[in-house]
């Protein structure tokens, strides 16, 4: 992270943060969504056919969708989005204390599934409403391809279309429901998003202050720059 810091240089400087791993996402799985059926059979296969315990976890994963993906994201990668906002905020310091206008850009493999819920997690401490943050991930649903699935979950399954694979028309797009369900479940389970999950990664109080006082000053330093354009 420190290679973030020097802003200085005049070069790109960038920080890959690995979100959702396999192992957490089919923990996560199989110990929040699986019924107890579920799991005697994947404790089964586990033993006698990985194949077999493969096809029943993309089943599961396929049911659950893009709102249940996102869920397994908050869950299991607070470390993860937690290190994403401090850099950000750790980067904006350094690039206002030596008057350079930086510019930070979050991204991923589509930019809709981790780093829409990175953004959605900025705009939050920003004060941003729940309209604003659906209207704005959903703009990125203009620019799907048809069945083109999500980065986050193909990693965990095949392109084909049948049962035992994954869906991908399922993660395909950004559809409001998707960030719709995510935010109420946030809500569900954390009390809040700000501060509540927050609080609960480890991107506290002070480190929210630090974000939202150097983003505000960027902010009425321009105009008109979208929240998801940080």
């Amino acid at each position: 992270g420190s290679a973030l810091l020097d802003a200085s240089q005049k070069m790109r400087r960038v920080l890959r943060i690995d979100v959702l791993s396999p192992s957490r996402l089919f923990d996560h799985l199989t110990t929040q969504w699986m019924s107890p059926s579920q799991k005697a059979l994947a404790a089964m296969y586990y033993a006698i056919d990985g194949g077999k315990l493969h096809e029943l976890r993309m089943d599961v994963l396929n049911e659950k969708g893009l709102a249940g993906l996102y869920e397994a994201i908050i869950s299991t990668s607070g470390e993860e989005l937690q290190a994403g906002l401090i850099a950000i905020t750790e980067y904006l310091e350094a690039c206002e204390a030596k008057g350079v206008d930086g510019t930070c850009a979050v991204h991923c493999v589509q930019g809709k599934d981790r780093t829409g819920l990175l953004i959605m997690l900025c705009q939050s401490m920003m004060g941003v409403s729940d309209d604003e943050i659906i209207a704005d991930y959903h703009l990125s649903d203009t620019l799907k391809k048809r069945d083109e699935g999500s980065a986050a979950a193909d990693q965990f399954g095949g392109k084909v279309k049948k049962k035992g694979k994954l869906d991908r028309s399922v993660f395909s797009g950004a559809p409001m429901d998707a960030m719709i369900e995510t935010l109420a479940w946030i809500r569900d389970q954390y009390g809040s998003i700000n501060p509540g999950y927050l609080d609960s990664i480890g991107f506290d109080q002070s480190w929210r202050d630090r974000f939202v006082d150097v983003v505000s000053k960027r902010s009425s330093a321009s105009v008109d720059v979208p929240l998801s354009k940080l």
